[in-house]
């Protein structure tokens, strides 16, 4: 139950490579999809998790090894959380630029085809906020998180 199959820097090496390569999966998948979390990407996250473990850890079934894997994934997000922090430079890196979708009440195409996003996304959006029109819409962006914030034009313009 206790003793590992394999090292303990062999678990902390696989975890490693494992975390990163999930990093970059979803770091790819767009900025969009990563603020929603419908039944598709729930099964997604499952299935990454169910095939990273037999990466992590293999055959080995000792919590030792679980203990370390786990330690090792929730180590590494404290890093990159911590580096995030410390440098824009790196967050840009890491979690995605944010992206201006509307610059002064015009919609920029080519950034939403880039970011796979409709006029429907930013319509639905703008509801979820109590506005039916883009009308007053000054600038929209893409945050990191994949919501979209609005700037809306003064009243008195």
């Amino acid at each position: 139950m206790w003793v590992p199959t394999w090292s303990p820097w062999e678990v902390v090496f696989r975890a490693s490579v494992i975390y990163g390569v999930v990093q970059i999966l979803f770091r790819n998948i767009g900025g969009k999809e990563r603020s929603r979390y419908a039944i598709p990407d729930l099964a997604l996250m499952l299935l990454i998790a169910v095939a990273a473990r037999q990466a992590i850890v293999g055959p080995d079934t000792s919590l030792t090894s679980a203990i370390i894997a786990l330690g090792t994934l929730a180590g590494l997000d404290w890093l990159l959380s911590y580096l995030s922090f410390r440098s824009p430079r790196f967050a840009k890196l890491v979690e995605g630029p944010v992206c201006q979708l509307i610059r002064d009440g015009r919609i920029r195409e080519m950034v939403l085809r880039r970011n796979r996003i409709s006029r429907e996304d930013i319509l639905a959006q703008l509801r979820e906020q109590g506005h039916g029109s883009l009308d007053g819409v000054k600038d929209a962006y893409l945050e990191r998180s994949g919501q979209i914030s609005f700037v809306f034009w003064p009243d008195d313009r």
